[in-house]
């Protein structure tokens, strides 16, 4: 008996394994499908994408959230809510994507820090890190270059280009990685126009350049110079992602955009979306867990709205196919904002908007007569009464950095003296 029992328990354990085989091979071979993308998928997706629609479909499905932020309520006993008191979060790194409205969500990071002497982590001349060079700790003051485990940096918000390991190394291991992302269309225009790009090759005016750069048969000198190659070795085809550190050569390939598109979402807290800009500074709010008034800003480096051109649809189609990586990119977190915002209520959401507008609006007034829109960039008139808080809404990056540059040698002086 005892033979025949030790048979059909081996005989149980021989169909147990057939079967386990069988699945696990199902199951690679479906993954393998899933994961594999084609030239012609992305394409003929983008194919359907229009300025200002909905349309389309997410490449990188993730789950809605703000990376390790906390819930800003606690459900009761009784079924109310209730705040759950946070801590305002201190130590920041902003990467700023060049024509996305960086320079105006720098402003927010460098008043909170210059209110609140905190240590900002400036250049030793000017507004960049080594640009187009992805950064590295040799581009920091000594003072600058410490241990993450001991670091005593708080803010980080010039330009450089993304290198993820060698940046985190010197901030503290809490440190909040935030970025935003704005639609490659009215990006490709704004760049185009701001840095005069037309100029490089004889045409008179932007849309006419742009028409003729996305043709179907463009001039090949012309395209080729924006493909792989940079003005200044700066600006040029996929914008975004080259100032977050993808590498050019890797622009058509599309297994690694999608790799570089993971890693981003994996590194950054939050990804804000330009052309959605009040919603994003809520969500950023929350997550910071500072006031209202931390978070108003005025527009920094922008163009007058009577300076910017209206696209064709074809055009757009082409602007996007040409900037594809930039393309799903903010197409990904786009997509990831709506659902945040979705899971964070949209009737909230829109309370807290008005809050932020209305607090917005009643600075304005208070610091500044009106807005000047007769030039190509956006300037301001100052009353001759400006208290500081309106002086620092308003300075540009330049000068305000030169200025923090001054306290900061000044503070470090005055340690070392004592």
């Amino acid at each position: 008996m005892a033979h025949i029992f030790l048979k059909k328990k081996a005989l149980y354990f021989l169909i147990l394994f057939v079967l386990s085989s069988f699945c696990l091979t199902i199951f690679v071979i479906n993954t393998t499908a899933t994961t594999t993308t084609t030239t012609d998928t992305i394409i003929a997706t983008i194919s359907h994408l229009r300025a200002g629609t909905k349309r389309g479909v997410s490449f990188f499905p993730i789950t809605a959230g703000i990376g390790r932020s906390a819930k800003r309520t606690v459900n009761t006993r009784k079924g109310k809510t209730k705040k759950k008191t946070c801590r305002p979060k201190r130590n920041i790194l902003f990467l700023k994507t060049h024509k996305t409205g960086s320079s105006t969500i720098q402003n927010i990071f460098l008043r909170y820090g210059d209110r609140n002497n905190l240590t900002i982590v400036l250049p030793e001349k000017y507004n960049y890190f080594g640009h187009p060079q992805p950064f590295n700790r040799s581009m920091l003051l000594p003072r600058y270059n410490q241990n993450s485990l001991t670091s005593q940096n708080n803010i980080f918000a010039h330009h450089t280009r993304f290198n993820y390991e060698e940046m985190k190394s010197f901030m503290p291991n809490d440190t909040l990685f935030i970025t935003i992302l704005r639609d490659p269309v009215s990006l490709t225009e704004s760049l185009f126009s701001y840095y005069n790009l037309k100029r490089l090759f004889g045409e008179d005016s932007s849309m006419h350049f742009l028409e003729t750069f996305f043709s179907i048969s463009p001039n090949v000198s012309a395209y080729h110079a924006l493909s792989y190659r940079r003005h200044l070795r700066k600006f040029g085809r996929n914008q975004m992602s080259f100032d977050l550190g993808f590498a050019v050569e890797n622009f058509d390939n599309l297994e690694a955009i999608q790799e570089f598109i993971q890693s981003i979402d994996s590194r950054f807290h939050f990804v804000m979306i330009a052309d959605r800009m009040y919603e994003s500074l809520v969500h950023l709010r929350h997550l910071l867990c500072w006031t209202v008034n931390d978070m108003i800003a005025f527009r920094h480096n922008a163009r007058s709205d009577n300076n910017i051109e209206h696209f064709t649809d074809d055009l757009k189609q082409r602007i996007r196919l040409f900037n594809i990586a930039d393309e799903l990119l903010y197409k990904h977190f786009s997509d990831k904002l709506t659902r945040l915002t979705k899971k964070f209520g949209n009737g909230t959401m829109q309370k807290e908007i008005s809050h932020l507008k209305s607090a917005t609006k009643k600075m304005f007034h208070k610091c500044f007569k009106d807005e000047d829109s007769n030039t190509m960039i956006v300037n301001y008139r100052q009353n001759h009464t400006m208290s500081k808080t309106c002086h620092d809404l308003v300075i540009a990056e330049l000068p305000y950095t030169d200025l923090l540059r001054e306290k900061q040698s000044q503070h470090q002086t005055t340690t070392f003296i004592i």
